[in-house]
């Protein structure tokens, strides 16, 4: 088995795979949840990546399959979690807004240095 990639980064694989895969209409470009600059909040870089890798490995080990699968099991499941009312793009659905991290307490009332 091979183990060269069909796309070089998570950025190509987003631009030459993924934003096909789950397309809009010129009536709904406002409404998707979605941002151009994708790249820009962490959260979606760190699930989108991981998409990627899951792709390589199923192209790989699937050739046959591999893309049900991985729109069936992987591609639509963290598409739908980002795209999602209340999830990591709804707010970039017209402008694009930076994500915040959620609050977290120190443990046990300590206080950060």
């Amino acid at each position: 088995m091979s183990t060269e990639t069909q796309f070089s980064s998570v950025y190509e694989f987003v631009d030459g795979f993924l934003v096909m895969m789950y397309p809009t209409t010129q009536v709904r470009a406002d409404d998707v949840r979605w941002t151009s600059r994708w790249w820009a909040h962490p959260e979606a870089v760190m699930r989108l990546t991981a998409l990627w890798m899951r792709y390589e490995q199923l192209r790989q080990a699937e050739p046959a399959t591999y893309i049900e699968t991985f729109l069936r099991g992987h591609g639509d499941y963290h598409m739908a979690r980002l795209m999602a009312p209340e999830g990591v793009f709804d707010d970039c659905r017209r402008t694009d807004m930076p994500s915040l991290p959620l609050k977290s307490d120190p443990v046990n009332g300590e206080k950060e240095k």
